[in-house]
């Protein structure tokens, strides 16, 4: 299929560039936190929640996501693209599913490198500018996200034609409009109380789950459904955006605190070496 040439296509090149601009240390430390998350990430991939959308068990709500983010804050590039690729191959070697679709394969490793280029470059950035850009992605991807959801007649879940009613796309808007104020509430409030690299590094977290939200599951995610399944890429557009309402509040509030924990320890034990 020529989704899978290009999913190869673009692995090759994005490890190019990142080894290349990032060259890879074998170190212990490195070697130790890379097998520790993908262990971590593996365990908790065999772990969902089913979440009910309008009646029907259509989101499943998995929690490696954020684990394997964190290698990219933890860890340079060039590390992080290879924990995403390890981890995708542990996942087929014990989940066989026939061959391999390169498409999510692409995905893993994006989970763990977008946030990794993110945090190299943020450093050069001022803390306004961070902050700004938080604030902009997070309104745009709300306004685009209610766009969507607004120009919908009906969608199809589980075979069952569901008629996107006027109050119905309210609620829904709604639900956007809320976590959106919810995410900038927390991120104001944390500026506020935490130190600043502490409030600084909450940004980076938001900004790099709201951009892999969009890359991933937004973009790339129903792409490779539609390729594999027949599934269209607009009906499956629309699970998304609901799962996203689910997904960014949960990997920003859960996933701060525990990459914070990560660095503290990664912290100590480079010390202690």
């Amino acid at each position: 299929m020529i989704e899978q040439l290009i999913a190869g296509a673009v692995i090759a090149a994005l490890g190019i560039y990142v080894f290349k601009k990032y060259p890879i240390h074998f170190r212990v430390q490195e070697l130790v936190t890379s097998s520790f998350m993908i262990i971590i990430g593996t365990i908790l991939s065999f772990l969902s929640v089913m979440v009910p959308v309008l009646g029907f068990p259509a989101v499943k709500i998995g929690f490696a996501q954020p684990v394997m983010m964190m290698v990219g804050i933890l860890m340079s590039p060039s590390w992080a693209f290879l924990t995403g690729l390890v981890f995708d191959i542990v996942g087929v070697i014990l989940v066989p599913s026939g061959f391999p679709f390169l498409g999510f394969t692409l995905n893993n490793i994006l989970v763990c490198v977008i946030p990794a280029l993110w945090y190299q470059h943020q450093q050069k950035l001022r803390e306004k500018t961070v902050m700004r850009l938080v604030c902009t992605v997070l309104a745009a991807v709300s306004v685009l996200a209610i766009g969507y959801i607004s120009a919908l007649s009906q969608v199809v879940i589980e075979k069952q034609t569901i008629v996107m009613s006027t109050p119905l796309k309210l609620g829904i808007i709604v639900l956007i409009i809320v976590i959106m104020i919810f995410m900038l509430t927390i991120l104001y409030v944390l500026k506020q109380r935490m130190h600043t690299e502490h409030a600084h590094l909450f940004a980076v977290w938001i900004l790099s789950v709201v951009m892999i939200e969009i890359s991933i599951q937004f973009m790339l995610t129903p792409i490779w459904l539609q390729s594999m399944y027949g599934i269209p890429w607009v009906l499956s557009l629309f699970i998304r955006v609901l799962k996203a309402c689910i997904t960014i509040p949960l990997n920003v509030v859960v996933g701060f605190p525990l990459l914070k924990l990560m660095m503290r320890l990664n912290h100590q034990n480079l010390k202690g070496a």
